[in-house]
């Protein structure tokens, strides 16, 4: 189980978020703003054990641009969390 540092960080267009499972299970990777609040969901769903990655394009669940800022982005399987932080400059 590892969430990655996104790359490039601090980003402007899109960045890349890689992460991993040691187990099958659900998991979910949310992007959240600085107050906490999910802004987009990238992952809600049964992974295979592996190494996966995907890109943020700074949208919001609508498919909204979403403000310059602070940006804190989870990942949740059973009783594991992890959370990393990233910046996204305009």
């Amino acid at each position: 189980f590892n969430l990655s540092q996104n790359a490039p960080n601090p980003f402007n267009m899109s960045t890349m978020i890689g992460y991993s499972v040691e187990e099958k299970g659900h998991t979910t990777v949310t992007v959240f703003n600085c107050l906490g609040q999910p802004v987009k969901t990238l992952v809600d769903r049964d992974l295979a054990p592996g190494v996966y990655s995907m890109l943020w394009n700074g949208t919001d669940d609508r498919g909204a641009k979403v403000a310059s800022g602070m940006y804190y982005y989870t990942m949740s399987q059973g009783s594991r969390h992890a959370v990393k932080r990233m910046v996204l400059m305009k």
